[in-house]
């Protein structure tokens, strides 16, 4: 079964990511390994034959880094410019009650997409309206959630490695004991960019949001980010929640992540020289955190941006011109980490990105680095090549290991001739290290455990 377990002052913590156990459930007994799914393209094994059962950790080395991260399971293209491209953003959105009957619940729980319509359902499937945000959708990001005969809980996958991060959520967003719907409108066509939506319990707009800052990196102009790829909220004192969400240029590294109150009034952003794919908080040491987690393109490794939730703003760190943020504003983050790629990453020209972060009670945190996805002969969903990584509260990196499922991958690599040896634990060790740390004029080198 995945799940990890980390002996510690208080004794051995357990946890698990809900993806990986549904895809334990699912092949298990057949890949005498785990799975999760990838949230980068996956590679479509080929016709070599897969190897055996992969070679386990020592038992001495394994005993060194016993994992775990809580108490409870973490629930876990290029188009033409065609007229219909060009439609006008600026047009009001429309909503639609649902007729006849009434229900006995308001509070909208679950969403899907027809045309280009969002339709909302309560917890008990119950239609209740339906809300027209403008133009053509585009249809990709909303997989998922476009069968009429099947309308999806939301948030069901929000959290794990493999987990798609939402474009809608349901959250009271200014105290008032209500269900605010935010949704991200993807317009259809490369031209068209994501509007952020804010709709109230009964289907009446209360605010939109477009990105609209010009991004400046090296002093080359990116233009203004036009894809949102997914919605975070988090508390807020008085009641209330903001909303906190990346906005990325579609081609090359730039990414701008939003910091937006109950109103839709911009608090504060960030420049990223590298996409985001998770925003996480946490608390520690009576500190509100926020999380960003995602790739540095300048170092092309993972990247881990850490800040108190009142300082958030500025850009992350850099080395050379071409990467930084030139419009960005002052500061940057509390903490920076970078985690190491792998053989199986290079094996593909990719760059690691961070799956999953799990906080826990200690105050520590466990990192889980997508390496690589690839779906195995026989297969219907991809295994994912994992390394993890125990981070103290001070934010420093000190244990490391892959999850089990990285040594499955790397086999079928090495019965395909694409690596030239197979998966030996202690041979594999150098690859975790170092991860680097931003001291404010550069990286310190973590070659080894800061803390035995």
């Amino acid at each position: 079964m995945p799940v990890h377990r980390l002996g510690g002052r208080e004794g051995e913590n357990v946890y698990a990511f809900r993806s990986e156990l549904d895809s334990w459930r699912r092949q298990a007994s057949r890949l005498n390994g785990f799975t999760a799914a990838s949230a980068e393209p996956e590679e479509r094994a080929g016709p070599a034959a897969r190897t055996g059962g992969s070679p386990r950790a020592p038992a001495t080395a394994r005993a060194r880094l016993l994992w775990g991260a809580a108490s409870a399971l973490l629930l876990l293209a290029a188009a033409g410019f065609l007229a219909r491209n060009l439609v006008d953003w600026t047009r009001p959105p429309r909503s639609q009650p649902a007729p006849g009957r009434s229900v006995s619940d308001p509070r909208p729980a679950r969403w899907i997409v027809i045309g280009n319509e969002f339709r909302f359902y309560n917890s008990a499937g119950d239609a209740l309206w339906s809300y027209v945000p403008g133009p053509d959708l585009e249809p990709g990001p909303y997989v998922g959630h476009r069968d009429p005969d099947n309308v999806p809980l939301a948030d069901e996958w929000e959290v794990g490695a493999g987990a798609t991060q939402p474009v809608v959520k349901f959250v009271d967003i200014d105290g008032d004991n209500g269900t605010e719907v935010l949704l991200v409108a993807h317009g259809r066509g490369l031209s068209n960019p994501s509007v952020v939506h804010c709709v109230d319990q009964s289907g009446r707009q209360r605010w939109t949001f477009t990105p609209g800052d010009t991004m400046v990196f090296g002093g080359e102009s990116f233009g203004t980010p036009v894809n949102v790829p997914f919605l975070s909220v988090a508390p807020d004192d008085g009641g209330g929640a903001s909303l906190w969400f990346p906005a990325e240029h579609r081609t090359w590294f730039p990414t701008l992540v939003y910091r937006l109150g109950p109103s839709g009034k911009l608090i504060a952003r960030y420049g990223s020289n590298g996409r985001l794919t998770r925003i996480r908080f946490a608390e520690a040491g009576g500190r509100r955190l926020v999380l960003l987690a995602g790739v540095n393109n300048e170092r092309r490794m993972a990247s881990l941006a850490v800040f108190e939730t009142a300082r958030f703003g500025g850009a992350a760190p850099a080395e050379t011109a071409k990467y930084r943020c030139d419009n960005c504003g002052p500061g940057g983050p509390d903490h920076y980490l970078l985690f190491p790629p792998t053989d199986l990453s290079a094996l593909v020209g990719a760059m690691p990105s961070i799956g999953e972060i799990a906080a826990l009670r200690s105050g520590e945190f466990v990192v889980s680095v997508r390496q690589h996805g690839v779906v195995l002969p026989g297969d219907d969903t991809p295994s994912q090549a994992l390394t993890n990584y125990r981070i103290d509260p001070q934010l420093r990196a000190f244990g490391a290991e892959f999850f089990d499922q990285f040594a499955t991958v790397h086999d079928h690599y090495a019965a395909a001739g694409r690596l030239n040896h197979r998966f030996d634990a202690a041979r594999e060790q150098a690859q975790l290290w170092p991860v680097l740390r931003w001291n404010g004029s550069g990286y310190d080198r973590i070659e080894r455990p800061e803390r035995k």
